[in-house]
C-alpha cells in the first residue's frame, strides 16, 4: 500500500488517539503509523482499524473551501502571522507594513496553504487539546521504545496523579548472550498503578527498592515482568535462613592448578547490568545481610575479600544499568502477626539502604475476574466470579487472623484448571485450599464461606469438552482471538509478545 494511506487506531495508546487519522504504510508485521514527530511506529494489525481511507478523501472531508484572492486570510494564517510579529519585532520595520496590510485584508493575501497542510494543522490542534484533557498541557510526544504508564494500567493513574513515560532498552543494547536472560513480557499481567510507578521511579533513579505484601500478590512477578517490559536481563535469587554470604558472592575452590575463586551470581549481575530480584530478602539472617551493605548503597560496590589478587581484582563496580529489588511478606521489622516463621528482624542500617518501599495488594475483584476469564475462557464467568469472591473472603479472614493461610492467584488458577478437568467449584476449592486447614474452627469458617458465596457442587456443563481440549498449559489454552491483549509500540507479529 502507498504510504499516503490514512488509517485510524482502535484505542488511545502510545501517543495515538482513537478515531484520529494518521498517515500509515503497510509493512511486515502490521502498519507503520506516523506520529506527530514524523516518526513511524509499527503497530499490530488488530490495533489499526480495518476501515481505511485514502489521504485525498480525508483531505476532501476535512478541508474548508480555498480562500478566494484579495479576501482576508484564514484564521490559521492570521494567528501564524501575528505570532511571527510577536516573536520577531524587528520585522515591523522592514516587512511590517506588508504583514500588517495582509492582516487587515487590505492587500491580496499570500498564496493559500495547501489542503494537506490545513488538515495537518487541524489535526495537530485537536490532538493537542485531547492530550491536555488526558494528561495536562505540554505533553511530550512518545519516541521509539516508549509508552505511557497509563497504557499498561488501562488508563488508571497512580496515587500521585502522574502519568510517566516508560522507556525500554533498544534493540542490540545488550549482547546476544545477555539477551537470552531477558524475560518474556506477560501481556496478561494486571499492573497496579502505584506498584508500576514505584518500579519505574526506582529504576530511573538507580534506587534499591522493596516490594512488600501477602503471599501471591505478585511481588516477584511484577519485578520480573517489569524487566520484560523494559527488556533488561533478569536474575532472581532466593533468601533463606541458614544461607551464607558465599552463596551470593562466591567462594574459593581447589583445582589441579591450586585454588581458584568462583564468583557468585551477585557479582555477575552487578558487572553485566542485570535487573536482580532477591525474593524473601528478609529471610536472610541480619549478620549475613551486613555483607551486602555496600551493595545496597546507591551506586554501591562489592568487595570479594576471599578472591586472590590486588584490591582492583577484588573490587566489583556495578554496571550503570544494574538494578536491585527485594521482596518479602514483612518489612524487616519483625513479623507482628506470626504468619511468616522464617522472617527475621533486620538491622536498621540495612533497612535504611532500601530507598523506596511499595505495598503490593491483591488484585481488585473485577480485574482478577477479567484476568482469569482471559486465561480460562471455557470456565463459566459466573464460576470465576464465585471463586474470586471466596478468595477475597479468605484473604480478609487471613488478614484478621481468623485463618492461618491465604488464597492467592496461584490457587485460583489451579481451581480453574481443575474445573476444566471436570471438578465442581466446591470440589476444586476443597482440593486446593480447604484441605490445607488443620484447625476445626478454621474449617468451619471455610464451610461458612462456601455457603455465603454459593459455590456450586454441580459438575461444569462443558467440562467433558474442556477436558478433551485442555493441554495443561494456560498460555496454549488462551483464546487467540482476544482483542484485549496489550501490545507495545516496538512489537511485531513475529515477537514472542
Amino acid at each position: 500500500m502507498s504510504k499516503n494511506t490514512m488509517v485510524t487506531v482502535n484505542q488511545s495508546m502510545f501517543g495515538f488517539l482513537a478515531g484520529e487519522y494518521y498517515p500509515a504504510e503497510k509493512v511486515t508485521g502490521g502498519w507503520k503509523v506516523q506520529n506527530e514527530d514524523g516518526e513511524g511506529i509499527v503497530l499490530p494489525e488488530h490495533i489499526v482499524s480495518a476501515q481505511m481511507k485514502p489521504m485525498s478523501q480525508v483531505v476532501e472531508e476535512n478541508t474548508p473551501p480555498l480562500p478566494k484572492p484579495k479576501k482576508k486570510v484564514s484564521s490559521v494564517e492570521k494567528e501564524a502571522l501575528e505570532e511571527a510579529l510577536k516573536q520577531n519585532p524587528s520585522q515591523k520595520e522592514s516587512k511590517g507594513s506588508i504583514l500588517q496590510s495582509i492582516l487587515s485584508g487590505e492587500k491580496e493575501a499570500a498564496p493559500a496553504m495547501t489542503p494537506s497542510k490545513l488538515v495537518k494543522i487541524g489535526q495537530e490542534d485537536e490532538m493537542k487539546r485531547k492530550r491536555e484533557r488526558l494528561r495536562g498541557p505540554a505533553t511530550p510526544l512518545l519516541k521509539e521504545y516508549q509508552c505511557w504508564l497509563s497504557d499498561l494500567t488501562d488508563g488508571v493513574l497512580p496515587t500521585s496523579g502522574v502519568d510517566h513515560i516508560i522507556t525500554a532498552y533498544p534493540d542490540n543494547y545488550w549482547s546476544e548472550q545477555l539477551q537470552k536472560d531477558i524475560p518474556e513480557f506477560d501481556i496478561y499481567h494486571e499492573w497496579d498503578a502505584d506498584v508500576l510507578e514505584n518500579l519505574f521511579l526506582a529504576h530511573a533513579e538507580g534506587i534499591k527498592n522493596l516490594a512488600v505484601g501477602y503471599p501471591g500478590t505478585g511481588k516477584s512477578t511484577s519485578g520480573r515482568n517489569f524487566a520484560g517490559l523494559i527488556r533488561q536481563p533478569f536474575m532472581s535469587l532466593n533468601g533463606k535462613d541458614g544461607i551464607d554470604a558465599s552463596s551470593f558472592i562466591g567462594f574459593l575452590w581447589a583445582n589441579a592448578n591450586g585454588t581458584e575463586f568462583a564468583e557468585g551470581l551477585l557479582p555477575v549481575a552487578m558487572r553485566n547490568g542485570y535487573y536482580m530480584v532477591i525474593d524473601e530478602v528478609f529471610k536472610i539472617p541480619p549478620d549475613i545481610q551486613m555483607n551486602f551493605q555496600t551493595v545496597y548503597e546507591e551506586q554501591g560496590f562489592l568487595l570479594l575479600d576471599e578472591k586472590p589478587g590486588t584490591l582492583s581484582d577484588k573490587l566489583v563496580k556495578p554496571h550503570p544499568d544494574f538494578r536491585l529489588m527485594g521482596t518479602d511478606n514483612a518489612k524487616g521489622t519483625g513479623d507482628n502477626f506470626e504468619k511468616f516463621g522464617s522472617t527475621q528482624t533486620q538491622d536498621t542500617s540495612t533497612l535504611d539502604r532500601f530507598g523506596s518501599t511499595v505495598n503490593v495488594p491483591y488484585m481488585p475483584q473485577d480485574k482478577e475476574v477479567q484476568c482469569l476469564a482471559r486465561l480460562y475462557p471455557d470456565v463459566e464467568e459466573e464460576s470465576i466470579e464465585r471463586l474470586v469472591r471466596i478468595a477475597n473472603l479468605v484473604r480478609e479472614g487471613y488478614g484478621n487472623s481468623d485463618l492461618a493461610l491465604t488464597l492467592s492467584m496461584r490457587g485460583l488458577k489451579v481451581m480453574c484448571r481443575f474445573i476444566l478437568r471436570g471438578l465442581s467449584e466446591v470440589s476444586a476449592f476443597k482440593s486446593v485450599y480447604h484441605s490445607k486447614l488443620a484447625d476445626q474452627t478454621e474449617i468451619d469458617t471455610c464451610e461458612q464461606y462456601i455457603r455465603t458465596v454459593g459455590l456450586s457442587a454441580d459438575l461444569p456443563v462443558k467440562s467433558p469438552v474442556q477436558a478433551a481440549k485442555f493441554t495443561g498449559s494456560a498460555k496454549e489454552y488462551v483464546d487467540q482471538k482476544d482483542t484485549g491483549r496489550r501490545h507495545l509500540p516496538w512489537e511485531s507479529d513475529n515477537s514472542p509478545l
